[in-house]
């Protein structure tokens, strides 16, 4: 039976299975947002060794986890300090640091519907590139920014690298045969990396700290580009066919607009601390705590993390830990970093499931960005509210306000899109299976 111009024979049923499950020769083999989702053969030797053709699963997962690996550590390293950096050693006023901040995020998600259409267009592999380097420049000039010109330019320039690599590396890992247990390593890679990050902080000067994750954003578009295969999908016109389909469909619109706070809550459990006043020291003591648990419970969200069950959950935690911010406790300290990591290791899961679950296999990136557009529209606007309240001392309004949008979005979160027929599949099957014409 024939599937995109490769004849399958009797000699697939001999093909071989790599490292934990992950096909590496054969029909199990898939190409992956940009590339045009699809099953075919790919000749190679069964080790991730290829002669001529695409990457394998394999290889595609191993770049992914590293890009996460360098590219997270570079990122936490410096994001986790930054706040302190500009209210201190800056002297920028609250408002002014929740611009800066509100810039960064709310472009990025706003930018993510077009980097989503070209991560459909181009290819993951050339798009996580461009991201990285971007995003290289970006820390680059933040490490020597002065004034808030400066500072806004370099917001501009995280921003968009940000809005083409998360696309990028999702839709890679979207296409990949065991995607559950590939996206539980993405999350667990880049919370361990969140770990690592903000001890840095305290061991160099804010400007060394943003030279070394230009350094390790270089690295991550190197990795990039070690992915081979095709770079765009079969028509060449993937990513404008799909965008207009996505913004008539009524259920994935509706789902967006109930994952839409992720992102605020998201990036409110990391800044509300030091925007609290609290030190570097119980900053990164805050942002560890948050980080291990989010990888610890991994194991256990990697099969459940497309049940809507797991998304309200994280809610309820989100709002339980802005509640226990307004503990002025040591022990409520501690117990909201821990909810903090629950809520984040649960919800980033469940949000990526739910949406590739609804999105067809050739439109992952146009869909990952429409859901991450509406997130950011949001982002932006609410942290340039609570950047004024906790300039004008109204923290544990700002805290209520944000727990009350996560009880909201959980109550309202009863229900996923059904599946659409050629979305990726969720698990690896436990033998490989002769080559198909539907998917």
């Amino acid at each position: 039976m024939a599937r995109d111009g490769v004849r399958a024979g009797p000699g697939d049923r001999r093909r071989g299975w790599g490292w934990a499950g992950w096909p590496v020769n054969g029909v199990g083999v898939r190409s992956v947002a940009g590339d045009g989702v699809r099953l075919g053969r790919v000749a190679g030797d069964g080790k991730g060794r290829f002669g001529g053709g695409r990457s394998s699963d394999r290889v595609i997962v191993g770049v992914v986890l590293g890009v996460q690996l360098a590219a997270s550590l570079g990122f936490f390293a410096v994001m986790s300090h930054v706040v302190v950096h500009l209210r201190h050693d800056l002297g920028l006023l609250a408002g002014t640091v929740g611009l800066v901040l509100g810039l960064r995020i709310g472009l990025q998600y706003a930018l993510y519907l077009p980097a989503g259409v070209l991560t459909d267009r181009v290819g993951a592999a050339r798009t996580g590139a461009l991201a990285c380097v971007l995003r290289a420049a970006g820390f680059a000039l933040l490490g020597s920014a002065s004034g808030l010109p400066t500072l806004l330019g370099a917001a501009v320039l995280l921003a968009t690298g940000g809005a083409l690599f998360h696309p990028a590396a999702q839709s890679l890992l979207a296409g990949v045969t065991a995607r559950r247990r590939a996206f539980a390593g993405y999350v667990a890679t880049g919370q361990a990396a969140a770990v690592a990050g903000p001890p840095l902080g305290l061991l160099v000067t804010f400007s060394h700290l943003a030279l070394g994750a230009a350094v390790l954003w270089t690295t991550a578009a190197l990795l990039f580009l070690a992915l081979r295969g095709p770079t765009t999908t079969a028509s060449g016109t993937a990513g404008r066919g799909h965008l207009r389909p996505a913004l008539r469909d009524r259920a994935f619109l509706r789902l967006a607009l109930v994952l839409s706070p992720t992102t605020l809550l998201i990036e409110q459990m990391a800044t509300a601390v030091p925007m609290l006043g609290s030190g570097r020291a119980a900053v990164t003591v805050y942002l560890c705590v948050l980080a291990t648990v989010a990888a610890m419970i991994q194991p256990f969200i990697a099969r459940r993390a497309d049940r809507p069950a797991i998304l309200r959950a994280s809610m309820l935690a989100t709002a339980s830990a802005f509640a226990l911010l307004l503990v002025a406790n040591p022990l409520a300290f501690l117990a909201a970093a821990c909810l903090a990591g629950i809520a984040t290791g649960a919800m980033q899961p469940a949000v990526f499931h739910s949406i590739v679950r609804h999105a067809p296999a050739r439109a992952v990136g146009v869909h990952l960005g429409l859901a991450a557009f509406a997130s950011g529209a949001l982002a932006f606007t609410g942290n340039l509210l609570l950047g004024h309240a906790f300039e004008a001392d109204a923290a544990p309004a700002a805290l209520l306000a944000l727990a009350a949008l996560a009880l909201t979005s959980a109550a309202t979160h009863r229900t996923a899109p059904a599946p659409r027929v050629d979305s990726p599949p969720l698990t690896t099957p436990p033998r490989p299976a002769p080559a198909r014409t539907t998917q």
